[in-house]
């Protein structure tokens, strides 16, 4: 992550500035650093989270984060929300602990939503697929927020108040039920150019394993019968 920020005037610093100002504002919220561990730093100046120094640690442990939130939804009612490339790296953890995190997370019924975003990244990029190897990258990357709620009011109302001015490039609503289409209508709208030339279609092939296993996870649980008519 610590690619994301070697620029101060990329979308990952904007976007984290305006989720971070917008979710103290609304919300008696706490917020979380995590690497090796889990660092309280509610407190602290938020230009510091879009400072390399912040971004030290050498995990990024994704299945004990994922068994966290599972733990706390359980004791009370909250709205947790994950901003990450959501690429694994942990030790002695492989993408099988990833999987069982997740899967308990689906058992909760809570609600969820993930949003994707491409922001330029500069620095060391280490795979997360064996045998690994390790890049210095200067290109855009995607990274996420992810968000679990309780229930889908919840959801909605996070959305509408934490998400003032944040525009993301892809969403996904995995928990959310299908309606019944009626009707399609075919109408199109002149793109926005500069958005267009500066990020290219965040393809979810090539998003990192736990994004694409999020979203297989919650579909699965909550797959119902779509009528076309």
């Amino acid at each position: 992550m610590k690619g994301f920020v070697t620029d101060p005037r990329g979308e990952y610093s904007r976007i984290l500035k305006a989720l971070l100002g917008n979710s103290t504002g609304a919300y008696d919220a706490q917020i979380y650093k995590f690497t090796s561990d889990f660092t309280p730093v509610t407190h602290m100046a938020f230009s510091k989270a879009q400072t390399a120094d912040f971004y030290d640690g050498l995990w990024t442990p994704l299945s004990d984060l994922f068994n966290r939130i599972v733990t706390e939804h359980q004791s009370s009612p909250r709205i947790s929300v994950l901003v990450s490339d959501l690429v694994q790296s942990e030790r002695l953890r492989d993408h099988t602990d990833l999987m069982r995190a997740i899967r308990q997370l689906t058992r909760t019924r809570q609600e969820v939503a993930l949003y994707a975003f491409r922001s330029i990244f500069k620095g060391r990029y280490e795979t997360e697929t064996l045998p690994k190897k390790v890049y210095d990258l200067n290109i855009d990357r995607p990274f996420y927020v992810l968000i679990i709620a309780p229930d889908p009011k919840s959801l909605d109302q996070f959305r509408r108040e934490v998400f003032k001015g944040i525009t993301e490039q892809r969403a996904f609503y995995p928990t959310h039920a299908p309606g019944s289409v009626i009707a399609a209508k075919y109408a199109p709208r002149e793109p926005d150019k500069r958005t267009w030339n500066r990020h290219q279609e965040i393809q979810l092939d090539d998003a990192p394993f736990g994004v694409k296993r999020i979203l297989a996870h919650f579909r699965d649980r909550d797959a119902r019968r779509v009528e076309v008519s």
